[in-house]
């Protein structure tokens, strides 16, 4: 007996979603709880299994269409059964008209592309960049990547992964320095920082080598150099040699470069930026950071862990702006704790040469006042890199190149993604967009959708966040519900030692539906993946709370301050 597939509801608002693409062909064989096509709410974009096994008779709606929940949109059988009966009969008559013979028209024959044309060009091998390249190529693309430096981009080179190395470095220092609450006694430890330096190189040099072998498993084309655009389809290759390839798309990856501030003495050579910051021949014995965003945090954390007194000169009301508010009183506390000096409401009035190394100057309200360092950190923030538009009339910002819903830039076939764009400036941002860039490229149509996105701070103790804060919530929806439970009455927590901060969730009134994810405390970075799947899936209160956590882990808190937003917590 044929079955009807009908948009199924995926959530409590949902009204209707889009067919992004049918996984079967029509006349194609399915089973049941098989992935049978794709579809697209303003919330998610999930794989929708087939109700039941046979052949996939009739796809009544197309990749792209809007269906209301409860319609039909295929039908699955057996070869030659009778689906009328299934249907309404504008949809019948629909589907009698669309079977009917039609005049084939001609049809545009795709020839082989010479040596240097590509279906898809990409400019930069980032997080961006080479994740485009590789899925592009794995969807039958010929694709050219272009990177005038080290794959993986500043991420894997002068960001991300370079930091967390040297995170765990400070990180196993100050656990082994603690370790006799654990029963053991240890004497002369040190750090050998050439090892440290040494073990970070070597973990960077594996991820490129990945990222190579990779580019060249899937067959795309390296060019190394430095991409510019010529017109809308052709990138001047300025390598070892010149050389110009031609792209039916491109995709702008360039990323982004560090900001300093212009202010008296900002050149002198003592004066660095995040990326010298991890190269230092030796540990500092003083530092000044310029700016508590996250990067200047996360160094300011390792340096202090390592011996430098550090000082940081934050010209806003409070450290890491959109964090939740309590989440960042719980991590200062614990910086200022360690040594770390924080000066908020700050500002930068000049740097200048002393007898004793670098004098910074700054004001405050309640006047001026200096500290002499080692080394000043300039960590502001950073800056599209517009270079490779090298004059074409591509829009652009304050903030970066101007892109679409589908990351188009103002030349239809030239898409861009990553900081270039300037939209968040997190490599796992850059990787989605890149996805849905080539989808995009190749034919879709695919919004990008920045609602949940995870921010994480590898400090000790971690931050990670996911949704809205509670101020945001406050302001977007009035009444909002706030449950919130601390690792300090977590038995998982106890048996590690670290006890400091919480999990809260902030949830709407009307369904209970999730909201916002913030966790301060330990392996935050890590619980906070199930507060993203959370809020993509619209879980409510009550969907969390009803999921069994296993005893003992950290991940107990999540649901116990689930059970927190309705009253129910059990341990508090």
């Amino acid at each position: 007996m044929a079955t009807k597939v009908i948009m199924p509801k995926q959530g409590l608002q949902m009204t209707e979603g889009t067919i992004t693409r049918w996984i079967i062909a029509e006349g194609g064989k399915v089973e049941v709880d098989q992935p049978l096509f794709e579809m697209e709410t303003d919330k998610l974009t999930i794989e929708i299994t087939a109700p039941a096994s046979g052949i996939l008779l009739k796809i009544v709606r197309e990749e792209g269409d809007v269906v209301p929940i409860t319609e039909t949109i295929a039908v699955i059988g057996e070869p030659g059964e009778d689906y009328s009966s299934l249907l309404d009969t504008a949809t019948l008559a629909a589907v009698t008209q669309a079977s009917e013979p039609t005049k084939v028209e001609d049809v545009k024959v795709e020839t082989k592309k010479s040596a240097n044309q590509y279906d898809i060009i990409i400019i930069g091998g980032g997080p961006g960049g080479y994740p485009a390249a590789i899925y592009a190529a794995k969807k039958n693309a010929k694709v050219a990547i272009v990177e005038k430096d080290e794959f993986g981009g500043t991420c894997l080179n002068r960001g991300c992964i370079p930091t967390k190395t040297l995170i765990k470095t400070a990180s196993l220092y100050n656990e082994i320095k603690a370790c006799e609450q654990f029963g053991i006694e240890v004497e002369g430890v040190n750090i050998k920082w050439d090892k440290a330096l040494a073990n970070k190189d070597k973990v960077l040099k594996t991820l490129r080598m990945g990222i190579s072998g990779l580019l060249k498993k899937n067959k795309v084309d390296v060019y190394k150099g430095n991409g510019l655009l010529v017109d809308e389809n052709t990138v001047k290759i300025e390598g070892s040699k010149e050389e110009t390839i031609t792209g039916d798309k491109i995709i702008i990856a360039s990323g982004s470069l560090p900001v300093t501030i212009p202010v008296p003495g900002a050149e002198l050579e003592e004066v660095i930026t995040s990326n010298e910051a991890l190269e230092f021949k030796e540990i500092p014995k003083s530092m000044a950071i310029i700016g508590g965003g996250v990067i200047g945090i996360e160094l300011g954390y390792v340096y202090r862990s390592l011996g430098t007194d550090v000082t940081v000169i934050e010209m806003l009301p409070e450290i890491l702006p959109r964090q939740d508010l309590d989440a960042i009183k719980v991590l200062r506390k614990s910086l200022e704790k360690s040594g770390i000096k924080i000066l908020t409401d700050t500002k930068l009035a000049g740097i200048e040469k002393d007898s004793n190394g670098l004098k910074v100057n700054y004001e405050t309200k309640i006047g001026k006042d200096c500290v002499v360092v080692e080394k000043v950190l300039m960590s502001v923030g950073r800056k599209p890199e517009l270079g490779v538009i090298n004059g074409l009339p591509i829009e652009t910002d304050r903030k970066g190149i101007v892109v679409d819903d589908y990351l188009k830039t103002s030349i239809p076939n030239i898409y861009a993604i990553g900081d270039v764009t300037g939209k968040v400036m997190l490599a796992h941002v850059a990787t989605h967009q890149a996805i849905t860039a080539v989808r995009n490229a190749l034919g879709h149509e695919e919004k990008m959708n920045y609602k949940v996105i995870p921010a994480c701070i590898y400090t000790h103790p971690e931050i990670a966040s996911v949704g809205l804060t509670e101020e945001e919530a406050k302001e977007q929806y009035g009444n909002i519900k706030v449950g919130k439970f601390s690792f300090s009455a977590c038995g998982k927590a106890m048996t590690i030692g670290e006890t400091e901060g919480f999990v809260k969730i902030v949830s709407d009134t009307k369904w209970n539906e999730i909201l916002g994810v913030h966790i301060v405390g330990p392996h935050a970075t890590e619980l906070i993946a199930e507060g993203a799947l959370a809020i993509k899936l619209q879980c409510t209160v009550e969907e969390l709370t009803e999921t069994i956590h296993a005893h003992p882990t950290l991940s107990e808190c999540v649901m116990e301050a689930s059970l927190d937003v309705i009253g129910e917590a059990i341990h508090k």
